[in-house]
C-alpha cells in the first residue's frame, strides 16, 4: 500500500460521524442555550434545573475524569456511563471546562415523572389533571400583541394509553389560563384575542395517539418522527416538538403479563406432552428456556426497555421534554404511610420506617428513566369514609364533601422517596428551596379546572 493510500486511510479513520440532532445539541451547548425552561412553570423548572445540572465541587480536577473512550464504552441502560467520575451531588457524566480545567456535568434530559400518594380514583385522576395543565402551557402562545403570555408555543404529542385524555377537560383548563391572563391588565385594550379563540387554536397542536397495546405503543413511537416531519399530516409543522406525554407507563402491564403467562402455560403443556415419551432420566434435565419463560414480568420488562429507549431517542432528537405517569406500585394497603409522609420524614433525616407496600418490579426500566420525580399530595385532604358507614350517610354528605374536595389544595413536590441517588449536595439545595418557600407548586380545583392557586378565577 502506497504512502498516499496510507495517508488517505489515516484520514478516514479520523473522521467522526454524528447526526443532525447531535450537531444541534453541540451548537446549543456552545451558544449557552442549555438552561432554557423545559416545562414553562417557574417553580418546577427551578427544581428541574437542579436535577439536570448537578453541582460539582470546585476541588475536582480534570485528571480524575474518565476518558471519553472509557465513558463511551461503559454506557448504562439509561444512557449514562456506568462508572463516570462522580462527586458529591453528581450522578451524570462529566466533561471538562477548558478555561478552568474543572469538570462540568453534561445536562441530563428533561424527563419528569408525576404520581400521586394514593391509589384512590380521585387521587389517581390528579396526575392526569396536572398533565392537562402542563400541556396547556406548552401549546399556548408565548406572546400576544407584544405582551408576554403564559405559553411556550410548542406542539405536544400525547400518548393516551389509559384513554383518560379529555379534550373537554383540556379546553376548560385552557380557557381558565387564558381568561386569567387576558384579565390581568397586562394587555392593551385593542387586543382582539379571546379565550375561545386562543383555546381553539391551541387545541390544534395537541396530537393524541391511543395505542391499544404495548406493541402498538412501540410502533407509534417508531413512526413518530416520520409523522411529525410530514407537513401535510398536521397543522403544527411550523412548531417544534416541546413535550411528549405518556399516560401512563403501566397501562398495559396486566395485558403483557397475561400474554406472558399464556405463553408459559402453552410452553409447559407442550413440554409435558413431549416429556411423557422420554425416559425418566431425560425428564430430570430441565431446560434453561423454561426458567426464563416462567417469569411473569419478563415480557413487560422487555417491552418497557424498548419503550424507554425510543422515548430517550425522541427526546434527544427533538430536544423536547418528556413527562409521564409512572407505574403504580401501590398494593392498596391503606394503612401504609403516604409518599408525602415518608418524604417529610426522609427530608427530616429519618432513616428507619415501616416497609412500604410495592409490587415486585425491581430493576424495572421505568425506575431509572426520569431525571426528576414529582408527587402530588393534598395539603388539607378530606378523610375517606369508614368502612362501617352506610350508603344513606354517604349520600347525605355528598354535597359537603364535594365542596370540601373543591377547596382542597394540592402541592406538587419532588418525591423524596427517590432520593437514593441524589447525593448530599442536591438534597441540601432542595431543602434550601423549601426553606425559602419555593420548590413546589400549589394547585387546586376550581371552575376552570386544576390550576395553580394564583391562576384560579375569583
Amino acid at each position: 500500500m502506497g504512502s498516499a493510500e496510507l495517508s488517505g486511510l489515516r484520514l478516514l479513520t479520523e473522521q467522526h460521524e454524528e447526526g443532525l440532532d447531535e450537531l444541534l445539541q453541540t451548537l446549543r451547548t456552545a451558544a449557552g442555550l442549555e438552561a432554557q425552561p423545559s416545562l414553562g412553570i417557574d417553580a418546577l423548572d427551578e427544581l428541574l434545573t437542579l436535577f439536570r445540572y448537578p453541582a460539582v465541587s470546585a476541588n475536582t480536577s480534570a485528571p480524575d475524569l474518565l476518558s471519553e473512550h472509557d465513558a463511551r464504552d461503559a454506557e448504562r441502560s439509561d444512557g449514562y456511563p456506568i462508572n463516570p467520575f462522580v462527586h458529591e451531588g453528581t450522578s451524570g457524566p462529566l466533561t471538562v471546562d477548558e478555561p478552568s480545567g474543572r469538570p462540568k456535568p453534561v445536562a441530563k434530559p428533561p424527563i419528569v415523572s408525576v404520581s400521586t400518594d394514593s391509589t384512590s380514583s380521585h387521587r389517581m385522576g390528579l396526575a392526569t389533571a396536572f398533565l392537562d395543565y402542563i400541556v396547556a402551557i406548552s401549546i399556548l402562545p408565548p406572546v400576544i400583541d407584544g405582551s408576554p403570555f403564559p405559553g411556550k408555543g410548542k406542539l405536544v404529542v400525547y400518548l393516551d394509553s389509559n384513554e383518560r385524555f379529555s379534550a373537554i377537560r383540556l379546553s376548560k383548563t385552557l380557557r381558565g389560563i387564558t381568561s386569567t391572563a387576558l384579565n390581568s391588565g397586562s394587555f392593551p385594550n385593542h387586543t382582539q384575542a379571546t379565550p375561545a379563540d386562543l383555546t381553539h387554536e391551541a387545541l390544534n397542536h395537541v396530537h393524541v395517539h391511543r395505542p391499544q397495546s404495548s406493541h402498538q405503543l412501540v410502533a407509534t413511537l417508531r413512526s413518530l418522527t416520520e409523522y411529525l416531519l410530514r407537513k401535510q399530516e398536521h397543522k403544527s409543522f411550523e412548531r417544534s416538538l416541546g413535550l411528549i406525554v405518556l399516560d401512563s407507563a403501566d397501562a398495559f402491564y396486566w395485558q403483557d403479563r397475561a400474554r406472558s403467562e399464556n405463553v408459559n402455560v402453552t410452553a409447559t403443556s407442550a413440554e409435558r406432552d413431549n416429556s411423557s415419551s422420554d425416559s425418566d432420566s431425560d425428564t430430570l434435565n430441565a431446560r434453561p428456556s423454561r426458567r426464563t419463560m416462567s417469569r411473569p414480568n419478563g415480557t413487560h420488562r422487555i417491552i418497557a426497555a424498548e419503550t424507554v429507549k425510543l422515548l430517550r431517542h425522541l427526546q434527544k432528537k427533538f430536544d423536547c421534554a418528556v413527562i409521564f405517569i409512572p407505574q403504580n406500585k401501590f398494593i392498596g394497603d391503606n394503612t401504609s404511610r403516604s409518599v408525602d409522609e415518608r418524604g417529610r420524614n426522609l427530608q427530616a433525616g429519618e432513616t428507619s420506617f415501616p416497609p412500604y407496600a410495592i409490587s415486585n418490579l425491581s430493576n424495572d426500566p421505568w425506575d431509572s428513566f426520569p431525571t426528576m420525580s414529582l408527587v402530588i399530595t393534598p395539603i388539607n385532604s378530606v378523610p375517606q369514609f369508614p368502612s362501617t358507614v352506610s350508603i344513606d350517610h354517604c349520600i347525605r354528605e355528598r354535597e359537603s364533601r364535594e365542596a370540601a374536595h373543591t377547596s382542597t389544595k394540592y402541592a406538587i413536590r419532588v418525591d423524596w422517596t427517590k432520593d437514593n441517588n441524589w447525593g448530599p449536595t442536591l438534597k441540601a439545595q432542595i431543602q434550601e428551596l423549601v426553606r425559602r418557600g419555593r420548590g413546589q407548586l400549589l394547585m387546586s380545583f376550581g371552575r376552570d379546572g386544576f390550576l395553580p392557586i394564583n391562576q384560579q378565577s375569583t
